[in-house]
């Protein structure tokens, strides 16, 4: 059996096999982190009760949207969209927002079937509504109508428990964590390649009250969540085993690629603004501070946007430093089984 590395050998591994060399600021976006899809069911706008949002994604991205409003007579209608969902580009997501649009015209079906008739087959026509609908996160979609009054939908994804999203934060995931290489590397092909690294990790809620700071000499650009924000702590719980949790050691490779093998991953919610995100920091004095330099370590910040979901998170990372910012990793995380514990041969120990 191959003994384990000591930890401080691990670290200083990671810390020179990882860390992006100094150079002038580089704003390189991957292309190559995969897409972020949007939420399948029901939404609502909770402004505007009494209609509803049905989607549903096809494998290739076709999709197919039902809108249940009412007509001008007050009679209750159903209209149908079929139109692709387009992924932004990662260059848009990161400076928008918006992780895909669909565009189309809204049909309605008349002149079908009636429950117990003989099967007839129902007419479709056109609305002359136009819709576009862009996602901000995978459960929360604008829909602007090109009707006179230019009618406009602010849909989340129907929560029946009533709870804020972070309630799907809490338990055990499995992770994965993965990076383009090339473009962390501009300019040298050897790096055209990119790598994942996997883990078992568990998000536990921390005590209210606890704060992300941001060191004061970390420069401005420094993402930092906003106050109300509730913070989460990524742990590495032990193998089989019992061994190498304390350590991180089974957690090994997707926490340095979150470069939290000297820091700590915290997730986080805003209930305010709905956004999530991850964040790598440094626990002092009870808050977790972004940006703090060490006698091993230089100055740097690593950042994600994470997007919520009951059985699956994804997230799209901002590594920066004094002179370098990428924006080159991603990360999936899926719901695992309470008591699911990581099999202890299948980690670089």
């Amino acid at each position: 059996m191959r003994k384990p590395y000591p930890f401080a050998a691990l670290v200083a591994f990671a810390l020179g096999a990882i860390a992006p060399a100094a150079q002038a600021l580089d704003t390189s976006v991957s292309e190559r982190l995969g897409i972020v899809a949007p939420y399948t069911g029901s939404y609502f706008d909770p402004a505007q009760s009494g209609s509803g949002l049905e989607v549903d994604i096809g494998p290739g991205l076709g999709n197919f949207i039902s809108f249940q409003t009412y007509d001008a007579a007050g009679n209750q209608v159903n209209y149908l969209l079929q139109a692709a969902y387009t992924p932004t580009t990662e260059q848009e997501r990161a400076a928008t927002g918006i992780i895909g649009r669909a565009t189309g015209e809204f049909l309605q079906a008349r002149d079908g079937q009636c429950p117990g008739c003989e099967y007839r087959q129902p007419q479709l026509t056109a609305t002359g509504l136009h819709a576009t609908l862009e996602w901000s996160d995978p459960r929360h979609v604008k829909m602007t109508l090109d009707n006179a009054a230019h009618s406009t939908y602010q849909w989340q994804a129907v929560n029946f428990e009533s709870k804020d999203e972070d309630a799907f934060l809490p338990g055990l995931w499995a992770a994965t964590v993965y990076v383009d290489n090339k473009a962390s590397n501009p300019g040298k092909p050897e790096a055209d390649f990119q790598t994942a690294a996997m883990a078992l990790v568990k998000l536990t809620a921390l005590p209210a009250g606890t704060k992300f700071l941001k060191d004061p000499d970390a420069p401005a650009s420094y993402f930092i969540p906003p106050a109300g924000a509730r913070l989460y702590r990524l742990d590495c719980p032990p193998d089989s085993l019992n061994q190498n949790g304390t350590n991180r050691g089974a957690c090994w490779g997707a926490f340095s690629m979150l470069w939290a093998i000297t820091n700590d991953a915290v997730a986080w919610y805003d209930p305010a603004t709905k956004r999530a995100g991850i964040e790598a920091a440094r626990l002092v004095d009870g808050n977790y501070v972004i940006g703090k330099k060490d006698a091993t370590t230089d100055r740097f910040a690593m950042h994600f946007d994470l997007y919520l979901g009951p059985d699956v998170l994804r997230a799209r990372g901002v590594f920066e430093t004094d002179k370098v910012r990428q924006q080159t990793r991603a990360a999936t995380f899926v719901r695992l089984p309470e008591g699911t514990t990581r099999y202890p041969y299948d980690y670089f120990r």
